[in-house]
């Protein structure tokens, strides 16, 4: 399971530690601020498409070549990253680091549906889902404690050595858990039809849109919360960085919770739970952020705490959105895994840059609370028209 946690990680640290290192990078390369950020928006499409042909390419040939050939490109794209003389060289490294970390993101979930069905995978997604959830959450902040000792180019020799101890957990500690009995053939034509015999089930088209949503509110409270807390409500980079680790710290306990109550309640039952605490805490978000509520001196543990719960039920749609999928997915469990993955990213794409127009507060709250109601029709229609997977 360390292993899958590892591997579960390594994408969304190749994306969110190094933001601390903005500034730096730019001044550095010589390069403005839109460039850098390009660089995110580069590894955000290699993660993207990455897991689109690692995903059939694993329900082909097996998880350990792709898994071993992810991580090893990994390793040599970070350390081209903590090296590049250019920002146009540091761009392309970061693709290539994108491309090759989602590798992890496509098997780990295809190990998990290969070895385990029923009450156990939804315990391991459960355990997965911390890592992913809080992941993204963690990695900002430890690149920035990186940055107190060491240089931007530090912090991605840093992910260098993560790619080294990934190589050496996937060549020691993962079996190769998809059979030759069981793996698909053909070519393109037969990729392209795996795919659409995924997306035909419509339980599995709904959760898959219903991860996407999750996943928008996430990006949307990952990019703007900096710019809200800091240049809004006038926090500290102190209680910044406390309100980020403590929402993380909810995504952890309810995530730890659903390892205990998903077994025996179903995962469907308990993303509804979920959806449901989700789209409460984004109403009472954007009512202390649009009424402009007043608590003087403790507006910014308000404004903490409004987020607490809009961010913590994660813990439970992530997993159990991530349980359903992937139950379903038949003997296409790779192709599946990368639908679930390229759909998180490309929803992270798109909000990113949505939620830096107009008023940051406003537009943050108004992103999650729409992606949160959006979710509410969705489990409905979901319940309505299909069976849903209770195990």
């Amino acid at each position: 399971m360390l292993s899958l946690g590892v591997l579960t990680a390594v994408g969304p640290f190749s994306l969110d530690t190094y933001l601390p290192a903005f500034p730096a990078i730019a001044s550095d390369l010589q390069a403005g601020p839109e460039a850098v950020q390009l660089s995110l928006t580069a590894c955000l499409v290699g993660l993207a498409f990455g897991q689109l042909l690692v995903g059939p390419l694993g329900d082909r040939i097996g998880r350990r070549t792709p898994l071993l050939l992810g991580s090893v490109g990994f390793l040599f794209a970070s350390i081209g990253c903590a090296f590049a003389p250019s920002i146009e060289i540091f761009i392309g490294m970061r693709f290539v680091q994108g491309l090759a970390g989602a590798a992890g993101l496509v098997m780990a979930r295809a190990v998990v549906r290969d070895i385990s069905s029923g009450r156990t995978a939804t315990t391991l997604y459960s355990q997965l889902a911390i890592v992913s959830g809080l992941a993204p959450v963690v990695a900002p902040l430890l690149g920035a404690a990186g940055l107190v000792f060491l240089s931007w180019r530090g912090v991605f020799l840093g992910l260098a050595v993560l790619g080294a101890i990934l190589t050496v957990l996937v060549a020691t500690m993962v079996p190769e858990t998809h059979h030759r009995e069981s793996r698909t053939n053909g070519g393109l034509s037969a990729t392209l039809g795996a795919f659409g015999q995924v997306l035909a089930d419509r339980a599995f088209a709904g959760y898959v849109v219903l991860s996407g949503l999750t996943a928008a509110i996430l990006f949307t409270y990952i990019a703007s919360s900096s710019f809200v807390f800091q240049g809004i409500y006038g926090a500290t980079p102190a209680q910044f960085a406390a309100a980020f680790a403590v929402n993380g710290l909810g995504i952890a306990l309810l995530g730890r919770l659903n390892v205990s109550l998903a077994p025996r309640h179903g995962p469907a039952r308990m993303l509804r739970i979920g959806v449901a605490l989700q789209f409460a805490g984004t109403v009472l978000l954007m009512m202390f952020v649009l009424l402009e509520v007043d608590l003087g001196e403790f507006k910014v543990v308000g404004l903490a705490a409004a987020l607490f719960l809009a961010i913590a039920p994660l813990g439970l749609n992530l997993p159990n959105t991530m349980a359903i999928c992937m139950g379903q997915s038949g003997g296409h469990s790779g192709t599946a895994s990368a639908l679930l993955g390229v759909t998180t990213f490309l929803s992270g794409a798109l909000v990113t840059p949505i939620s830096g127009l107009g008023h940051p507060a406003t537009a943050m709250v108004l992103i999650m609370g729409g992606a949160a109601a959006l979710s509410i029709v969705t489990v409905l229609v979901l319940k309505r028209r299909v069976q849903l997977l209770e195990t």
